[in-house]
Order: C-alpha cells, then sequence, then structure tokens
C-alpha cells in the first residue's frame, strides 16, 4: 500500500509540474531546496522510527521533483 502511495504522488506531482515546466525558479530559493534535501536525508539516517523515515521519504521525493523540474535544465 505505501509503494501505490509513493507511486501515485510521484506520478501526480510530474504530471503537475509538467504543466509549467518552462517556468524557473531563483537561483537562492533552488539552493534552498537542495539544502532542505539534505537535511532531510541526514534525518532519515538517523531515525530509526518507520513512520517518521516514511514520511521523510515522501517529502524527498516531493522535492526531488520540484528540484529537478524548476531548478536543473
Amino acid at each position: 500500500m505505501k509503494t501505490l502511495l509513493t507511486f501515485s504522488t510521484i506520478f501526480f506531482l510530474s504530471f503537475s509540474t509538467n504543466a509549467e515546466y518552462n517556468k524557473k525558479i531563483s537561483e537562492t530559493e533552488c539552493a534552498n531546496i537542495y539544502d532542505h534535501a539534505l537535511e532531510l536525508i541526514e534525518k532519515q539516517t538517523s531515525n530509526k522510527d518507520l513512520d517518521v523515515v516514511d514520511d521523510l521519504n515522501d517529502k524527498l521525493v516531493a522535492n526531488s521533483i520540484i528540484y529537478h523540474t524548476y531548478c536543473k535544465d
């Protein structure tokens, strides 16, 4: 069930961000998104609670999609 939820989240975020693919955000905001992703990874590695890790994974996926859509060329 969690895999299905994660896949659905990725699919819908990808679909919704493709509509505004040509829109880019500032370098400062991109740097903040990147730093936040690093913080999430650090929290993941230090946390043993599976529910918290699943929540961090969902946030990391969303962060990754936003970063790759709006910041990368």
